[in-house]
This record gives structure tokens, C-alpha cells and sequence, in this order.
């Protein structure tokens, strides 16, 4: 635990669960799984049909946390 003071009579108390990160790990990598098997077939879609399965994976908040778009179009995943 540790105690952060940002101004005069205002503090944030910081901790650190384990079992909250092993579980945040597990969330993560069930997403990045989930979106690279959304993407893995993409590269050889279209640049339309790439921009439409974009428009689906960024109604997901949690998936589209770790997508990512190179410059050229194509979906990456982003660790």
C-alpha cells in the first residue's frame, strides 16, 4: 500500500492485490486471444471489408483496447 498526496488535504492510497493482477492476466490474454482470432484472416480481406470488421471490433471497448491500424490498413494486434 502506498499513500500518494496530490495537493493540501487531497491523497490517493495505492495498493497492490495479486489476485487482481493474476485475474486482469487472465482477462488480457482471453481478449488478445479472442481479437487475433477476429484479425487473423484479415490481411487478405479488402481494404472495405478490413474497415467493416474495424467498425465491429470498435463497438467491443475491450477489443478495441488492443487493436491497432498500420499505416497501409491492416489490423495488428497491440501488445
Amino acid at each position: 500500500m502506498k499513500e500518494v498526496r496530490i495537493a493540501e488535504g487531497e491523497r490517493f492510497v495505492i495498493c497492490f492485490s495479486p489476485e487482481a493482477a493474476e485475474r486482469d492476466a487472465a482477462v488480457r490474454a482471453h481478449l488478445v486471444a479472442q481479437l487475433d482470432e477476429m484479425i487473423s484472416a484479415s490481411d487478405r480481406l479488402d481494404a472495405t471489408k478490413r474497415a467493416e470488421l474495424r467498425g465491429v471490433i470498435s463497438t467491443k471497448p475491450g477489443l478495441n483496447r488492443y487493436l491497432r491500424v498500420t499505416p497501409g490498413g491492416l489490423l495488428r494486434i497491440d501488445k
